[in-house]
Order: C-alpha cells, then sequence, then structure tokens
C-alpha cells in the first residue's frame, strides 16, 4: 500500500510536466498550422520542407503520448503489463524526437558534413558490427 501511496505522489508531479509537455507540443502544431494558414492566402508559398513534416509528427505523437500517461491510473504503472506499453510509448517518443534533432543538424553545414560521414562509416562497418553481435550471442550461450 505504501508503495502505490508513492506512485501516486510522484504521479501528480509528473502529470504537471505533461501539461507543460502537451502545451509545448500545442505550440508546435500552431507554428505549422501558421505555415499553412500562410500558404493558403499569401501569394507567396513557403514549401513544406522535411523538418515541418518531422515537426507536425513529433507534436503528433508527443501529444498523443503526454495524453495517454495522464489517463494512466497510478496503479497501472506498477502493473507489468502496463510497463512495456508505457516502455514502448516512451521509445517511439524518443526515436522521434531524436530523428527532429538529428534532421537539425542537417541544416548547419559542418554538422551536415559530419553527420554525413558518420552514416557512411556506420554503413560501411555493418558487417563487422553484425560479427560482433554474432559474437556475443555466441558467448553469452556459452558462458
Amino acid at each position: 500500500m505504501e508503495r502505490e501511496e508513492w506512485m501516486e505522489e510522484q504521479m501528480k508531479s509528473f502529470k504537471q510536466l505533461l501539461y507543460i509537455g502537451t502545451g509545448a507540443a500545442v505550440t508546435i502544431v500552431v507554428q505549422v498550422l501558421g505555415q499553412f494558414l500562410f500558404n493558403t492566402f499569401s501569394s507567396l508559398k513557403l514549401p513544406y520542407d522535411s523538418w515541418a513534416m518531422v515537426d507536425i509528427a513529433n507534436a503528433m505523437v508527443n501529444m498523443t503520448v503526454f495524453t495517454l500517461l495522464i489517463q494512466i491510473e497510478p496503479k497501472m504503472w506498477l502493473q507489468s503489463s502496463y510497463q512495456s506499453y508505457i516502455s514502448a510509448m516512451f521509445v517511439i517518443m524518443l526515436v522521434i524526437s531524436w530523428f527532429r534533432f538529428i534532421l537539425f543538424m542537417t541544416l548547419v553545414k559542418k554538422f551536415s558534413i559530419l553527420l554525413l560521414t558518420m552514416i557512411k562509416m556506420v554503413s560501411d562497418s555493418q558487417n563487422f558490427f553484425t560479427l560482433m553481435v554474432m559474437l556475443f550471442f555466441i558467448f553469452v550461450v556459452i558462458f
């Protein structure tokens, strides 16, 4: 019972942060809608670049995850059946947020060259990584 009470206290402060996160996601949607409205009524059209598309995807995923997390009861956070769903929501949200951050790095020329070089290095060493993972699994099975 003590653990559930502690969880309810933690959820109160966590829900306040979720409301702030939802507000931040709403501002991203408003920014993209502003671009849409500008294109609708202006003779000069702004292109919908990949940055705007990732922004809207990030905002929608964040709002969805935050809304779902706000609705989850504190008791459900302690159940192992729900913990995998909660973790999956966080992983999806973080992957899209990191993709947005990496896409932002392509806008700055120095970072763009560095990022493209790093991606090429990782793709060239893919065979090595595959062999290392296989070797790791063999060691795990043996030892």
